[in-house]
């Protein structure tokens, strides 16, 4: 869901770069987890949040000085999928997404998405086939369906972006 990236004032605060536009995320009641990797996340609940953009300044429950937010920063912050806030039909949460098996309109098979480049613009889905990988824009014109049930992801790919001689 995002990272905290830096700590803000004197009293706790913590400045998270979202990776989603779902501000209810980081809504003041929430219990987020935050942690590295390689170690167990620790829960803290949201006391106060600001929403800046694709940023937000969070005060967590628990963590008092500048000094034990600084002891955050580089942190992931993640929310359980169970509890997400519902989103509008024909949008879905990157988590969504990992995992899916990608095919062309006429059902052949191009990999599977293994992750999402975050960029200024349009989001790039990392597809792998075999050992190799090729990178996909997540927009509309290359994105034709999304089935989650059936756990593929239905693209319509330029001529030469997933050549089988490229992957």
């Amino acid at each position: 869901m995002g990272r905290i990236v830096r700590v803000q004032g004197l009293e706790g605060e913590v400045t998270i770069r979202l990776e989603t536009d779902v501000g209810a995320c980081v809504e003041a009641g929430r219990t987020l987890h935050v942690g590295r990797e390689g170690s167990p996340p620790r829960p803290l609940r949201v006391q106060t949040s600001r929403l800046q953009g694709s940023r937000a300044t969070v005060k967590f429950g628990g963590v008092q000085t500048r000094e034990e937010a600084e002891a955050l920063v580089g942190a992931a912050v993640t929310l359980p999928r169970s509890e997400a806030p519902p989103l509008p039909d024909g949008s879905f949460y990157q988590a969504d997404l990992v995992g899916l098996r990608v095919e062309t309109e006429a059902g052949e098979p191009l990999g599977d998405v293994v992750d999402i480049v975050v960029t200024g613009g349009a989001d790039v889905l990392v597809v792998r086939r075999g050992a190799g990988e090729w990178l996909l824009p997540a927009a509309r014109a290359f994105v034709v369906a999304v089935d989650l049930p059936g756990s593929r992801l239905v693209v319509r790919v330029p001529e030469g972006l997933a050549d089988a001689e490229a992957v």
